[in-house]
């Protein structure tokens, strides 16, 4: 999402929890769901573990991946701890993942294309970095450390080198708040309208309502 500035820091977050479990899976994972890397070229040399995907606009689809259930309870706290400090319940949840980029990869300057960017906060938790990850976004430098939520304006040219050789690993989630808008046309199984109320909440009892662009 649009906003004044590239990166602003949002909260505190304890994600010890969530960062052992995913530096304690198996490497099959990082290569089992290669959604993103298929469809956008500059994720080729990422790796993903991919929790939710969002397709289509405006009527949006919603997909839990393999890794929903895999990282749901250590992922949830951290989303709704965000989502009720910064921005409000309400909203949707439109993607989630947990992305690597491994010893001297790198992903290209470019813009986040996707229609629903435009009305989606761009949230990222560090889970693992370290001073050699350059971090562009509008060319300025910012350096994000473990413990701390950012959004990133991703409708800015954003780049990023892992100079090192340990991985970098972000817990990334987008999130569109409640807004004003009217009923939603088509008839059942025909997705979420983006012109629709969503009043979705992530947590354990509610699934993520069934919701193209850099993801």
């Amino acid at each position: 999402m649009k906003f004044k500035g590239r990166v602003r820091e949002l909260a505190t977050v304890d994600a010890q929890a969530f960062r052992d479990k995913v530096l304690s899976l198996d490497e099959e994972w990082w290569h089992k769901d290669a959604i993103r890397q298929e469809r956008y070229e500059v994720h080729k040399q990422t790796q993903s573990i991919v929790m939710l995907f969002c397709d289509g606009w405006p009527n949006v689809k919603i997909e839990k991946r393999d890794a929903w259930t895999l990282l749901e309870a250590e992922a949830t706290p951290i989303v709704q701890q965000i989502i009720n400090d910064v921005y409000g319940q309400g909203g949707t949840v439109l993607r989630a993942v947990v992305a690597k980029l491994p010893p001297g990869a790198k992903i290209n300057r470019h813009k986040d294309s996707h229609p629903s960017f435009s009305v989606a906060h761009r949230i990222h938790i560090p889970l693992k970095t370290n001073d050699q990850v350059v971090f562009h976004v509008d060319d300025i430098r910012h350096q994000m450390h473990v413990g701390t939520a950012y959004e990133i304006n991703n409708l800015l040219f954003h780049e990023v080198a892992n100079n090192s050789d340990e991985d970098r690993i972000h817990f990334i989630f987008d999130y569109m708040p409640p807004r004003r808008r009217r009923p939603a046309k088509g008839g059942p199984g025909g997705g979420q309208s983006a012109s629709q109320e969503s009043g979705q909440k992530l947590d354990r009892k509610t699934e993520p309502r069934t919701g193209r662009g850099q993801a």
